[in-house]
């Protein structure tokens, strides 16, 4: 819909657009002053025309520097369009801002992200929450002051709600964990909100990206984020600690009101900054020119200073041999050896690990601080161990430095562990490698790339992730199932790396497509119990409700002791595997009265296990089925509901009740080292 007027408002032109609304550049009749009037499109439902009302309800009574004045609300008469006009802000918005120039200076965040605080705490004083903070709803104005705007989601605490119990709203990636737990929304909730923009100033990155609805609560449940000096090392370390607080997983560890956390940004905002104007635009030139006249003037200033000291210093006397060992200052500087070692402490900071070394072994506090300080940037955590004892009067400032490195790095971590918890090991790695940019030595760091590696079948990039610094138990079981498939032969191919893209990972194991067998062939073993290790299709990320899986699975009668079959992972540790194998020929007695029907040696055995937090559970009782002598066994499993039905080779059998495992993504699945083969995997409703 193209509209030149809206009641008695000439339409300009249009700002932006949404699903039921669209806001506009508009002028009033008789008036000059612009305004960005927002419209409320034909189609909308009811609840969607509640919430306008209560926007402009909201809008209309909130009068503060830090939030975007509603001057009038009105309904077009001759198209029945309900509208709101709000004072126009030519600056743009914060997501325009980031989005242009990138990450914010500390002080200019603290500054923007306290107007913010101004604004909501006069909001929330009022009764009034805000419930959808993000950089699109903060707009700057010329001068780099913030407003708050978009109020379309906010409740007044007095009003009650307009959401059912049990949903929430806003944007997902600023969700508090709380509202996710189905808690109520508070003032605390709001400063969440802001701990989540200040962070995204600071980094130009949110806290918890991503477009997964389940991946990204997941990871706001377990506060799973990039520390912030991690992301952006030139933050303050208190201004680290502020947005930390902010986003503290329980709301009663927040700050107590966002005028406290306003105050506390406040501090920062002050510190002066060439960037100050945040807005990008030329308005702000003059103000820079003359910064830069003064910084001139400043310079012309010390050089006279200079030349005038210079003059009236006293001419040196002159040079008198003596038996002094003291060189003369006449005298001339001897060449320096090649293996001459730095001196000074500015020498000392610009020297090769190998000469600071020398001097820090030779009783050079200065050397083993240096030595101590980079080995901590590294999160090289042995290394700091071994100089921070040489390293004089900085021992304990080291000491705090290195404990604080050690819990930066089990935070850092955390993302990476919950994306391989969540069966995307590339995701994963991703993260992993731009962490170890700046800490190339962080022994989790390398063990979980180490681990992820593993995952992708890249046995011999995992060890050599294990020899950059990775150390401990986990490190040397990764270790052992490397090297177990770099012994069978396993190398990556490009043909695993083509499968790769359909496909992910489970745990490992070497999988490879057959192109003119059309087969998915899968060798070696797998990290975790009993050399598991499966591929997971990436083309349904997540199966629900009633659907089936189906595969055709290769067991050879004359090697034994091969499983193979169809998976379903809620998780890394929890999910359902649904396999066949070959009955021993040793019948044990549990499986006498169920292989009796059938001929020796020409039974197949179907298994139903439960996998709960890396934990076998007791499960469902083996099932046996006729040999099919083609060595080819069709596997079917239908979910639905709380119950499965497995059907082997055309035959159902018996169901089997799920005990909750009724979601997760499909694959296949093998254990211990042998060569299986798979063909015709389908997965749908």
């Amino acid at each position: 819909m193209k509209l030149d007027r809206v009641g008695s408002y000439r339409v300009v032109r249009e700002l932006g657009r949404g699903a039921f609304g669209a806001v506009f550049l508009a002028t009033k009749d008789g008036l000059a002053r612009e305004v960005a009037l927002k419209v409320l499109l034909p189609g909308a439902d009811e609840t969607t025309r509640a919430r306008f009302k209560l926007e402009a309800k909201i809008a209309s009574q909130l009068e503060h520097p830090n939030v975007v004045r509603c001057s009038d609300v009105g309904r077009d008469s001759e198209r029945g369009l309900l509208y709101l006009a709000l004072d126009f802000v030519e600056g743009g918005s914060l997501k325009d801002r980031l989005k242009l120039a990138g990450a914010l200076p500390p002080a200019d965040a603290a500054g923007v992200l306290a107007d913010v605080c101004a604004g909501l705490h006069y909001a929330h004083q009022r009764g009034v929450l805000h419930r959808d903070l993000k950089p699109d709803n903060v707009l700057l104005n010329i001068g780099g002051e913030a407003s708050v705007t978009d109020f379309g989601l906010a409740r007044d605490l007095a009003s009650g709600r307009l959401t059912g119990e049990g949903v929430v709203v806003g944007t997902p990636n600023y969700f508090p964990p709380e509202i996710l737990d189905g808690g109520d929304a508070s003032p605390r909730s709001d400063i969440y909100g802001i701990g989540c923009l200040l962070y995204e100033c600071l980094t130009a990155k949110r806290a918890f990206p991503g477009t997964d609805f389940y991946l990204v609560t997941s990871a706001i449940r377990a506060n799973q984020f990039i520390p912030l000096r991690t992301a952006a090392p030139k933050t303050p370390t208190a201004l680290a600690a502020i947005c930390r607080r902010a986003l503290a997983l329980d709301p009663a560890a927040r700050f107590e009101d966002a005028e406290e956390l306003g105050q506390a940004l406040r501090v920062f905002s002050r510190t002066p900054s060439v960037e100050r104007a945040v807005s990008g635009r030329q308005d702000g030139v003059a103000t820079w020119q003359l910064g830069v006249l003064f910084v001139g003037l400043f310079l012309l200033a010390s050089a006279l200073t200079a030349t005038i000291m210079i003059a009236l210093e006293p001419a040196p006397a002159p040079a008198v041999a003596t038996a002094s060992p003291t060189r003369s200052r006449s005298a001339p500087l001897p060449s320096p050896s090649p293996t001459a070692l730095p001196e000074t402490p500015f020498d000392l900071e610009d020297a090769s690990e190998e000469a600071l070394g020398q001097l820090g072994k030779s009783g050079n506090t200065a050397a083993a601080a240096i030595l101590a300080r980079r080995a901590i940037g590294r999160w090289d955590h042995d290394r700091a161990r071994l100089w921070i004892p040489l390293a004089g009067s900085e021992h304990s400032l080291l000491t705090a430095r290195a404990k604080q490195a050690d819990l930066d790095e089990r935070d850092a971590i955390r993302g990476p562990r919950l994306l391989l918890r969540q069966l995307q090991p590339r995701e994963a790695l991703t993260q992993l490698q731009l962490l170890l940019e700046r800490h190339p030595r962080g022994p989790k760091l390398r063990t979980q790339e180490a681990k992820a590696l593993l995952w992708l079948g890249r046995s011999r990039a995992a060890i050599s992730a294990l020899d950059k610094g990775a150390t401990g138990p986990q490190a040397m079981e990764i270790r052992g199932v490397a090297n177990e498939n770099l012994q069978a032969g396993l190398e990556d191919t490009s043909a695993r790396a083509t499968l790769h893209s359909a496909w992910d990972c489970y745990r490992g194991g070497g999988w490879t497509w057959d192109k003119s067998r059309r087969t998915i062939r899968a060798r070696g073993v797998g990290l975790g119990p009993f050399g598991l290790c499966g591929l997971l299709d990436r083309a349904s990320e997540r199966q629900e409700g009633a659907f089936k899986s189906s595969v055709e699975v290769r067991l050879e009668r004359d090697q034994p002791g091969k499983y193979g079959g169809l998976l379903l992972l809620k998780d890394a540790g929890t999910g359902l595997l649904v396999y066949l194998y070959y009955a021993p020929e040793s019948i044990p007695p549990e499986y006498a009265e169920r292989v009796a029907k059938f001929p020796p040696g020409e039974v197949t055995m179907l298994r139903v296990a439960y996998l709960y937090r890396e934990e076998w559970q007791p499960f469902a009782e083996d099932q046996a089925f006729a040999h099919n002598p083609t060595g080819w066994h069709s596997l079917e499993v239908s979910y639905e509901g709380s119950q499965i039905q497995v059907t082997v080779d055309g035959v159902k059998g018996e169901p089997i009740q799920l005990h909750g495992l009724a979601s997760g993504r499909a694959g296949v699945l093998k254990w211990y080292d042998h060569t299986l083969e798979f063909r015709n995997f389908k997965t749908g409703p």
